[in-house]
């Protein structure tokens, strides 16, 4: 029988006048509308002030409270090996260093429950860290379903403990490239914001907003790294509130070239390391990354003005985005590590194409 864990959920001013089954979709712990509609099918979902189970048309009102019941994820007893293709840059008994292909999650949830980073581990280690989350064996830190690059793992808890440390204290060296749209304005700097999950659209986050406007800086890359400031008590007051749910976020960039189609080549640098803290940032921008529907326009390769690069752009079926250099102290040894990797084959056409693979190698 499926473990069944609670979940409260207030429906906010915007969710008003949604169908139930929509409004569940949005959830980050849902991954489709398909299973939205089974939670509530299942007399999964009820008014927590009435009690009343609830039906898939019932229309939502601001402030209604929902008691849902969620089916748990499978736990590791349940995560099996999978024998397919890892790329292991580094290894030795006390990690391993992976270059993850898109298309592959890091470890087991809803809608990715077998093959993933996760699955390959469990083939090929012997041993995996285990006394920090069960369900994710080996998993120190994270990158996008659809993002390709280098992952530390850790084979024991004392490893992972150390290395999870200095993901925390922010002494890693993380750097990644992007090929995004149009042209960076300024063409280097440093993104500052507040992130939290996107009240509009809770797949996805979004920088903190004042009066409406993304409370965003750009700054000069060697310019003191100060949070946005406010004017009043009053905003200072509103600000801080809105920031007890948030996390700053910092990216330093700067452009490595410009194609005259419209598409730009640039490195990104992670100061912290926040769910789709670049995708973000870029996007907030207006400079999304190439193949990001969630955080772009669908259709805005239509913008691209070199007709092979346009038909490449238009048919990605990942993020133009790779974790490409990743360094931190060993351990045990106590070493400064550092690993470089090159161009993913998936992207090795459209990056020889706008002539920019001699940049990233």
């Amino acid at each position: 029988m499926t473990k069944l864990k609670e979940i409260i959920i207030t429906a906010e001013q915007k969710d008003d006048g949604l169908r139930l089954d929509i409004f569940i979709s949005t959830l980050p712990e849902v991954d489709s509308r398909s299973l939205s509609q089974k939670i509530i099918k299942n007399n999964l979902v009820k008014n927590k002030k009435t009690q009343q189970v609830l039906k898939t048309s019932y229309t939502v009102k601001e402030a209604d409270i929902f008691i849902i019941q969620m089916p748990e994820q499978k736990t590791d007893n349940s995560l099996k090996p999978w024998n397919g293709k890892l790329d292991i840059i580094f290894e030795d008994e006390h990690l391993a260093v992976i270059n993850k292909d898109s298309g592959i999650a890091v470890h087991p949830s809803i809608g990715h429950q077998e093959k993933t980073l996760v699955n390959l581990l469990l083939h090929h280690c012997h041993s995996l860290s285990m006394g920090f989350n069960e369900e994710r064996p080996g998993i120190v830190h994270r990158i996008d379903l659809q993002t390709s690059g280098l992952l530390v793992i850790a084979k024991n808890n004392k490893s992972h403990a150390f290395l999870a440390e200095q993901f925390k204290n922010k002494t890693t060296h993380r750097k990644y490239w992007a090929l995004i749209f149009g042209q960076s304005s300024p063409s280097q700097g440093s993104i500052i914001s507040w992130l939290k999950r996107d009240p509009k659209n809770r797949k996805k986050f979004a920088s903190i907003t004042k009066n409406t406007k993304k409370e965003v800086a750009v700054v000069p890359s060697d310019s003191p790294l100060v949070t946005p400031l406010v004017n009043t008590d009053k905003e200072k007051n509103t600000l801080e509130s809105k920031k007890s749910s948030a996390k700053q976020a910092i990216t330093h960039y700067k452009t490595l070239k410009e194609h005259s189609c419209g598409v730009s080549l640039v490195e990104c640098q992670l100061q912290t390391g926040r769910t789709h803290q670049i995708r973000v940032h870029m996007s907030e921008k207006g400079n999304s990354i190439l193949g990001d529907d969630l955080y772009g326009r669908p259709s805005r390769w239509k913008s691209v003005k070199d007709l092979p690069i346009q038909n490449l752009a238009k048919n990605l079926d990942r993020l133009a985005l790779c974790a490409f250099e990743l360094g931190f102290v060993h351990p045990v040894t106590k070493k400064e590590l550092m690993f470089k990797i090159g161009i993913p084959e998936n992207l090795k056409e459209l990056m020889t194409k706008l002539n920019f693979q001699n940049l990233v190698n």
